[in-house]
């Protein structure tokens, strides 16, 4: 385990049942990285009660093992009624929420996490931020040049509205591009009242993104707000290659390329055709079970089925991190390498192993022993 860990691990999310079990696996990935669990934030924001009272119960044993399960009621419901729903503002209103209400988290330092992301291994480097945000590298997507790809009629007048409601010049915001970092995000001293800008800020980029720019992504509306907000008030936000990640669309033989990965970048439509993991299956009260998860189904070469391993044996993956916390011996990758060379026929277990010996050439690790 790290010495000298002080950053809080910290998601904000709906109480709702696929962040649930998203929530499984991401804590168990940070116990296994080091990460004591008392540094470990779940924040649930609910509407109807009875989700806090299911978020609570479903993650009790992580509760139990010292991580923090809290819960508040969504206050969002007048924002909503002028701009429209947007969900991904219960993110930045979970975290003014949080900060809210324990304002010694001010001084600290919080990575700001979604729940379908693993840390394959620990990650360091990044303790005891001062008034200062990093972040994982995303101006490929994250990027109003993109937008002006998709939508030029209405990019000026967007870039306009962006700046009235940010506060932050037109000319500024388009040099920013080539800096944008957003997705996993490390933050030193937040403060609730920034969060309050940002929740509000979403929902009227959000506006100014389906009036000005239709054909472009109006999801991005909050990783605008985020960035935009960070750089306005002094955090001097920029990426690094330290909070790399990789996407489940992307092959398994990147399996070591970085340390995180983020279960996205799969379509319903290319799950379909491809025989993909798809996180979205698993709604509404379908939680993965073996009646309606068959391992054996998915495309091996896939960092996708790699997530899905840990989908797969969340009851076994989640205890062995609880027992094990803070005196690991084994990394989420280890284990998934363990468990997919066991799962397979031996005609894919030989596929298996070639991808793997792959990924350790190209991406070497200090793992110098494959169980494989």
């Amino acid at each position: 385990m790290r010495e000298g860990n002080v950053i809080k691990y910290v998601t904000s999310t709906p109480a709702k049942t696929r962040f649930l079990w998203e929530s499984k696996i991401l804590d168990s990935s940070l116990l296994l990285a080091g990460v004591k669990a008392s540094d470990i934030y779940n924040v649930f924001v609910y509407d109807n009660p009875k989700d806090a009272i299911i978020a609570k119960e479903y993650l009790k044993e992580l509760s139990k093992a010292g991580i923090n399960i809290i819960t508040f009621h969504s206050e969002l419901l007048a924002l909503t009624r002028e701009y429209g729903i947007y969900p991904a503002t219960v993110k930045p209103f979970g975290f003014m929420k949080l900060l809210s209400s324990n304002s010694s988290l001010e001084k600290s330092t919080i990575m700001q996490l979604d729940t379908d992301v693993v840390f394959l291994d620990s990650i360091s480097g990044f303790n005891n931020l001062e008034h200062q945000v990093v972040g994982s590298k995303t101006n490929f997507y994250q990027s109003l040049g993109l937008i002006k790809i998709q939508d030029e009629d209405g990019y000026e007048k967007f870039v306009k509205d962006l700046s009235r409601i940010t506060g932050v010049p037109s000319e500024e915001l388009e040099r920013l591009d080539e800096s944008a970092c957003g997705a996993q995000v490390i933050i030193g001293n937040p403060y609730a009242d920034l969060y309050k800008e940002i929740t509000e800020n979403c929902y009227k980029i959000k506006k100014a993104m389906e009036d000005d720019v239709p054909k472009a992504q109006s999801w991005l509306a909050e990783m605008f707000a985020s960035y935009y907000a960070y750089y306005k008030h002094g955090y001097n936000p920029k990426y690094v290659n330290g909070l790399g990640f990789s996407w489940s669309s992307d092959p398994l033989t990147e399996l070591n390329k970085w340390d995180i990965l983020h279960d996205s970048g799969v379509s319903k439509e290319s799950a379909a055709k491809n025989s993909l993991f798809y996180k979205n299956n698993y709604i509404k009260g379908n939680y993965p079970n073996n009646s309606n998860l068959d391992i054996g189904s998915f495309k091996i070469n896939s960092l996708g089925t790699a997530y899905a391993v840990l989908v797969d044996n969340m009851d076994d993956y989640t205890n062995m991190a609880i027992k094990a916390r803070e005196s690991t011996d084994i990394s989420t990758r280890e284990y998934i390498i363990e468990r997919l060379s066991k799962s397979k026929t031996s005609k894919s277990t030989e596929k298996f192993n070639n991808y793997i010996e792959l990924a350790f050439k190209e991406f070497p690790t200090s793992l110098s022993i494959l169980k494989v």
